[in-house]
């Protein structure tokens, strides 16, 4: 039985790695108090993602994080051919039944993003989708579009609200970055309170993934062995090994939390270093972040167990 909603917010372009700053990062300079309250209640990831030189010539900056986020990247495979001589007829039917709605149990997802260029990821999807005017600094006022979430997941019956906020859409400085981190600080409060207020059927399961700008990773400190190290999990998938197209280094932080869901690690703090550091839910390819969401909202079995 289902037990909680997810409001997931990608932020895009936000991160830095060690060589790109002597001064603080955008994270360490922004006064991000509610989130580092659900980093410190909940659990740290680190995510990576495909090399880009590997990358197909139809995904580029622009969509290449939403795609690999949403399993999107990889065709699914027909079943039988039948299967196969229907989508050779209606290309689109492919699509669609790689959709998140089709994949685990008919999840719905509703998809605000502020860059639209990503408009065309959710073409032939069910994924409902729409570009949004999104807080850019904390002196606006959050509460209307706080409002307009939680109806979003309760009213219209939505399981995970998908939040895409894409730094370069902005000038791309420090200072914008910092304003908007600081607004969806707000912002992400007041939606937490009023999802509290306005309901008890539902515990909230917030999701915030912090990506690297297109092109660059983060920086952890690699343990020297004389052993040849093995294939990591982020490495493989469906069997495959993926290793010589994926970047050893993470390029996403991913920050969890739902009460009785997500288990606690030792980060308290949401700075690059302290996340790198201390992040207790291990490392993964970007590609499964969804298969994990579906299963703690009771929508798909556990992935490869």
């Amino acid at each position: 039985m289902q037990t909680s909603k997810c409001v997931f917010v990608v932020f895009e372009g936000f991160l830095s790695d060690n060589s790109e700053t002597t001064t603080g990062s955008v994270l360490e300079k922004s006064n991000l108090k509610f989130m580092n309250e659900v980093t410190d209640l909940g659990g740290t990831t680190l995510l990576h993602k495909r090399k880009e030189s590997a990358l197909r010539k139809d995904v580029n900056e622009q969509n290449a994080l939403l795609m690999q986020l949403l399993d999107y990247y990889d065709p699914i495979e027909p079943i039988d051919e039948e299967e196969e001589k229907e989508w050779s007829i209606k290309p689109e039917a492919r699509l669609e039944k790689q959709s998140l709605y089709c994949k685990f149990k008919k999840l719905k997802v509703k998809v605000l993003t502020n860059n639209k260029e990503v408009l065309p990821v959710f073409e032939h999807r069910k994924e409902t989708v729409s570009l949004s005017q999104l807080p850019t600094n904390a002196t606006q006022d959050v509460h209307k579009l706080a409002e307009q979430c939680v109806l979003d997941l309760i009213n219209e019956n939505n399981d995970i609200l998908l939040i895409h906020v894409h730094a370069n859409q902005q000038e791309n400085t420090e200072e914008t970055k910092k304003n908007q981190l600081e607004a969806f600080d707000l912002l992400l409060k007041e939606i937490s309170q009023l999802f509290q207020e306005k309901q008890n059927k539902w515990k909230l399961y917030l999701s915030l993934l912090f990506s690297c700008p297109f092109g660059k990773t983060l920086k952890k400190k690699m343990v020297k062995s004389p052993f040849q190290r093995p294939t990591q999990s982020y490495e493989l998938k469906n069997g495959r090994n993926i290793k010589d197209i994926v970047n050893e280094q993470p390029s996403c932080i991913l920050i969890e939390y739902c009460p009785e869901e997500i288990r606690k690690d030792y980060n308290n703090l949401l700075t690059e270093q302290s996340c790198l550091q201390h992040a207790g839910n291990s490392e993964i390819l970007i590609d499964f972040v969804f298969y994990q969401i579906a299963y703690k909202l009771h929508k798909s079995s556990k992935y490869g167990a």
